[in-house]
């Protein structure tokens, strides 16, 4: 029989566990080639043929979308304004932004505080809590 080896991350091991328990005395390759059956069925060609339609569609009207566009507003202020909302997007994706939406909420201001007891000291504390509190009226207003 041919071997696979498996690596499960530490997040995924409470998982894995529960399943050998359910499973008993049996063996996990059962209920993990049935879950990878069952997946594979799940994408039919006839599924991955509509996404491929939907996607054109899709396509078709983006570009009617960029045309107009460029009609109205010229190449040069349409790529200008396509660079620009790229930026924004990666601005927004970006890790401290990232970072900055996880932050917000008492677990996360508790969690920020600590680093900063941790790390900085008194003034730390202090600027953090500005911050926080700059963070929660920003929150308000919006």
């Amino acid at each position: 029989m041919p071997t696979r080896t498996l690596y499960v991350s530490a997040e995924d091991e409470a998982v894995w566990r529960s399943a050998q328990d359910a499973e008993g005395e049996g063996s996990l390759s059962k209920v993990v080639t049935t879950a990878l059956t069952e997946y594979l069925n799940s994408r039919t060609p006839e599924h991955d043929d509509d996404l491929q339609d939907e996607r054109r569609l899709a396509d078709r009207e983006l570009l009617a979308v960029i045309r107009g566009l460029i009609r109205r507003h010229g190449v040069h202020d349409t790529s200008w304004a396509f660079g620009y909302a790229l930026y924004q997007e990666g601005k927004a994706r970006s890790m401290a932004g990232v970072k900055g939406r996880r932050t917000l909420g008492s677990q996360g201001r508790k969690a920020a505080a600590k680093k900063a007891v941790d790390t900085k000291g008194v003034d730390g504390r202090q600027r953090a809590a500005r911050k926080a509190a700059a963070t929660r009226k920003a929150r308000v207003r919006n």
